[in-house]
């Protein structure tokens, strides 16, 4: 049998050995993940008195809210292009992703209780099983949307089979943050906090729940604003049939990888710190 030799600090470095060996530990690993998901899962709505339709009242009530100020002219959405029920349902359920990730995965950590400090496994997967749980927010944000589209007889564009190509960087960049506070959150409590209570800010400066604006400033704010360059190509591409701007979505989509491979090894790094943390609580 040929003797396996152990090396000091071997998860320290940033070399393609340390990636191959991240990726086959998320991979052997894989049932972990599931096993936290379904657990996340049926605490969730374990003991709730609409279950799962809770998950329906948020964006209703959130989009209607805009629809009703919309109507009686105290929101001005401008020229949309589509009906605005149609436009706003659609950019709530990709917004739901930032919100509900951020929120969802930077509480990951604390969500593993005491599997952290007795179970040797990559902290990761609590934060994917908590991604997971996004990724069925959105199917059901998306089955509010459909139905929306069918009351306002609107059809979506044959470039809608691109969607779930188009949403992967949003993922993506939305996985990174949610590791980066990971870990953050452990260290420094109100800083999570803090971003939370920013996403709000963001989601008004970014063409969400209105048209993009003419004035200049604002289109120089959208134009560097990285939610404003994932959010929008694939509403684009259900509702117009193309990306009104490329360019933005390629660098936010180039931003989104790097942010997630620089935040997951940072979180791979960290992991030993995490679990003397969780595991002297």
């Amino acid at each position: 049998m040929r003797p396996k030799v152990y090396e000091p600090d071997t998860n320290l470095g940033w070399g393609l050995r340390s990636w191959i060996e991240m990726f086959h530990a998320l991979h052997a690993h894989r049932s972990m993940t599931w096993m936290m998901f379904r657990r996340n899962f049926m605490a969730r709505y374990k003991q709730t008195l609409l279950g799962m339709g809770g998950a329906f009242m948020e964006p209703v009530f959130v989009v209607s809210s805009f629809i009703i100020l919309d109507a009686i002219g105290v929101w001005d959405s401008g020229d949309t292009g589509v009906a605005f029920a149609v436009y706003a349902f659609m950019g709530q359920a990709l917004w739901g992703v930032v919100t509900s990730g951020i929120n969802a995965c930077s509480m990951a950590i604390p969500s593993g209780g005491s599997l952290v400090g007795k179970i040797n496994f990559p902290r990761e997967t609590l934060v994917i099983a908590q991604l997971a749980q996004v990724i069925v927010d959105i199917l059901i944000r998306l089955i509010i949307a459909s139905a929306v589209f069918i009351c306002c007889k609107t059809t979506p564009a044959w470039t809608t089979v691109f969607f779930p190509f188009a949403i992967l960087p949003l993922m993506m960049f939305t996985l990174g943050i949610g590791l980066l506070l990971a870990f953050i959150n452990e260290l420094v409590r109100d800083i999570g906090h803090y971003v939370t209570i920013s996403l709000p800010f963001f989601f008004f400066l970014t063409p969400i729940m209105y048209a993009p604006p003419e004035h200049e400033w604002m289109q120089k704010i959208i134009a560097f604003n990285p939610f404003a360059g994932l959010v929008l190509p694939p509403r684009d591409l259900v509702l117009y049939g193309h990306i009104s701007n490329p360019y933005q979505f390629i660098w936010a989509s180039i931003l989104s990888v790097v942010l997630l491979l620089v935040a997951w090894r940072m979180f791979h790094i960290s992991q030993v710190r995490l679990t003397e943390r969780t595991g002297g609580r």
